[in-house]
């Protein structure tokens, strides 16, 4: 696919004509996979096989991504590209991967069951208070109230902290509150799947002729394929 045809199809997804390659869902997964691989040293982890797909529909293999020197090289190719495809894609990928390091760091890194010293170290210790930030702004960035990412955050991620039946599940990507999220994210995925009306496609396409000057032989093999 041409760098034209790439584009005229991120539109086409963008104003919903095409179906996204992805579904927020299997990114969400794939950002939790991605945060366990990058920190077990790119080693085989539960679940790899899910992230190599995901990345096979961007035309990036594991191996592509060993070779980049660092986390943050590897995490700006990999996300470049699902934005490119949809928006929204980089931030539920993004969700998964802090709730991956989030709940690591609460359930994993440290331990602390008095109220008094929860409030302090969520407050005081940098490395929570980034990931926290960053989980946090990734929830906003999906839509979610402040007063639903602070219910949802003290209710499911706090707990880790020193709810020992819950700290078992540090890093599994069959946490509860990862069984949460996808429930968020497939409800969404369900509606972009339903969301096919001929009033909006009608609307989709004037807006994207209107958009852009040339589309022709890209636009016409995008919808309806390419005849040999």
């Amino acid at each position: 696919m041409t760098s034209n045809e790439k584009k005229v199809r991120g539109d086409l997804v963008r104003l919903g004509i095409l179906n996204s390659k992805f579904t927020r869902q299997e990114v969400l997964r794939s950002g939790f996979i991605f945060g366990l691989w990058t920190r077990q040293d790119m080693q085989e982890v539960e679940g790899l096989e899910t992230l190599s797909k995901t990345l096979a529909k961007i035309n990036i293999s594991l191996d592509n991504l060993r070779v980049l020197e660092d986390d943050r090289g590897r995490y700006n190719s990999l996300t470049n590209e699902l934005a490119k495809e949809k928006k929204d894609l980089k931030f539920w990928f993004n969700i998964g991967l802090w709730t991956y390091i989030y709940t690591w760091l609460l359930g994993h890194d440290y331990y602390e069951n008095a109220t008094e010293e929860v409030r302090k170290l969520l407050l005081d210790n940098p490395d929570i208070r980034k990931a926290g930030s960053n989980l946090m702004g990734a929830l906003q960035d999906i839509g979610w109230s402040n007063d639903k990412i602070e219910n949802f955050h003290n209710e499911k991620f706090v707990p880790f902290l020193y709810e020992h039946s819950l700290r078992k599940w540090a890093g599994n990507l069959d946490m509860a509150v990862m069984f949460d999220l996808e429930y968020e994210a497939k409800e969404l995925d369900k509606i972009d799947k339903q969301d096919n009306s001929e009033s909006r496609i009608k609307l989709a396409t004037k807006e994207l002729v209107s958009g852009i000057p040339i589309i022709g032989k890209a636009l016409a093999a995008l919808i309806y394929g390419t005849r040999k």
